[in-house]
């Protein structure tokens, strides 16, 4: 996910768990941060929901400020859809930062255990 997309780039990423019951329709999950130097963390896919081969959620949560300035708070929504025993999806929304709100936008993919 990159965070401030139009300005002073920064990408955070890392590898993701995601829980999807079918019958409930419903999808969670994690997104642990591992790309960025320093901005340990983990965010949370909420409110998820999965109606036939689409998806869509909430990825929020807070990460350590390698800069210094706290968290950096990201919110952002999920959605994409289920291919071929996995899941594409992208993210948009806005992360904040020692006080102040950037863009954050990525994409997500899974396959399945």
């Amino acid at each position: 996910m990159s965070l401030d997309p139009g300005g002073d780039l920064e990408v955070i990423g890392g590898s993701a768990a995601l829980q999807a019951d079918f019958d409930a329709g419903t999808l969670g999950g994690t997104m642990q941060q591992e790309i960025l130097v320093g901005a340990g963390g983990t965010l949370s896919i909420q409110n998820g929901t999965i109606s036939g081969v689409d998806i869509v959620g909430d990825v929020t949560g807070d990460l350590n400020d390698p800069g210094g300035s706290g968290n950096i708070s990201v919110d952002t929504s999920l959605d994409g859809f289920i291919a071929n025993a996995g899941v594409q999806g992208t993210m948009t929304g806005s992360a904040t930062r020692g006080g102040e709100t950037v863009g954050a936008q990525g994409v997500l993919a899974a396959t399945q255990d």
